[in-house]
């Protein structure tokens, strides 16, 4: 079968993150034990069976485990439903009809489904005798243009035991696509996002953006509007050109970009730090009582607290850890009622409350409060008065310079 080509964006915006290429036109089932029985699609459970309208696919029942439990298409969720128009009955390599199929199937080693559907309504997989153990059917019409088909999907952990050569799965670990060479699995890298060519220049991308510091040897703002003072910085070779370095002591940037005219907002940059429990960047005032900062604490995640007064309105801890002594994508999201903080592509998110802004923006430590400043560089650091989403995120994640 041909794969189809998609563009990014479709690839990012389907529905539950599931991700689209070609698939396998067999289905091997077998029934596990998990809070009762279970299909398992290809080593998946319950997963996604795409059957696309005009090309054939088999469903395998050989497996033993199999023995009281065929598979049937249905409209619903009970047998009462079946759907047999495009489907074909096989018991130990022999033609059957469909009531044949049911009553010899326990005492058949050979248990076969041939699905060549023409326009399904909406199907699920279920067993003939129990209900709970199947999941839904996917039929993407539309192959002609750029529709895709949906990926079964699992843990590296539940990899198919007899994968076949050429077959994908989108691996929900390492949130990337990966296929079978027949010897072994190999991910697709550049399936989550394209990379993009030529962009660390541009002020307006992905989108329109308040302010960009290259660091260049220099705290301009490309964007022309915002030029930031420079505190005690050096410069070095930087994850793009060159980036700001920052003592630890009594290096800052201090910019004019004021936050209290923002209602939801994002801030991007690459950070090389070179110690933990530091402050690297914020917009608190003196007592730290109001603003929000970014901050790596001592077991190398990032935080993204935001202050009210007294009151942490939000206060977001990383999932996962940066590495020191090495380059880190960050992005701080404020959209609406939820904050997002991205470390390297990878996200966390917690609602958020009201949040007061009373100084410029500053990177290099928390704002005016000037305790735990930070030490390593700093390079690329954009503003945006508004929300990026995942797929913004992910564009300045591989972004690339001219």
């Amino acid at each position: 079968m041909a794969i189809t080509k998609v563009t990014t964006p479709e690839l990012i915006d389907l529905p539950n993150n599931q991700l689209v290429t070609g698939v396998s036109t067999t289905y091997n089932i077998t029934v596990i034990s998990s809070g009762g029985n279970k299909y398992a699609v290809n080593g998946t459970q319950q997963a996604n069976i795409t059957l696309i309208p005009g090309t054939t696919y088999t469903i395998n029942q050989d497996d033993s485990t199999n023995n009281a439990h065929p598979l049937i298409l249905s409209t619903s969720t009970v047998a009462a439903g079946v759907y047999s128009t495009g489907v074909t009955y096989s018991l130990n390599g022999a033609g059957v009809s469909y009531a044949s199929y049911i009553s010899g199937f326990a005492t058949a080693t050979q248990r076969k489904l041939t699905i060549t559907l023409s326009s399904p309504p909406t199907l699920n997989y279920i067993c003939y005798y129990h209900t709970g153990m199947g999941g839904s059917i996917i039929t993407t019409p539309g192959l002609a243009n750029t529709d895709g088909v949906v990926l079964s999907k699992g843990t590296t952990a539940t990899r198919p035991a007899s994968a076949v050569d050429g077959e994908f799965r989108y691996n929900t670990t390492t949130k990337k696509v990966e296929y079978y060479d027949g010897v072994g699995w190999f991910t697709l890298d550049s399936s989550t996002i394209v990379p993009q060519s030529g962009t660390t220049g541009a002020c307006n991308y992905p989108i329109t953006a308040t302010a960009l510091y290259q660091l260049n040897d220099n705290a301009n703002d490309t964007c022309g509007s915002n030029d930031a003072v420079a505190t005690n910085i050096t410069y070095t070779t930087g994850n793009f050109g060159n980036a700001a370095v920052f003592s630890g002591s009594s290096s800052y940037i201090t910019t004019p970009v004021d936050f209290s005219t923002f209602t939801d907002y994002s801030v991007s940059m690459w950070i090389y730090p070179t110690a933990n429990n530091k402050f690297f960047a914020g917009t608190t005032d003196g007592s730290a009582l109001n603003g929000f900062y970014l901050s790596i604490n001592s077991s190398d995640q990032i935080r993204f607290y935001e202050r009210n007064g007294s009151t942490t309105s939000s206060s977001l801890t990383s999932s996962n850890t940066i590495s020191l002594n090495a380059w880190n994508f960050i992005t701080a999201v404020r959209d609406g009622s939820t904050n997002y903080i991205y470390v390297n592509g990878i996200v966390t998110s917690l609602a958020n409350s009201t949040i007061t802004q009373s100084n410029d923006f500053t990177f290099g430590r928390m704002g005016l409060y000037t305790a735990n400043p930070y030490t390593g560089n700093i390079d690329q650091v954009r503003i945006f008065p508004s929300a990026l989403t995942a797929t913004q995120v992910g564009y300045l994640y591989t972004e690339t310079a001219p």
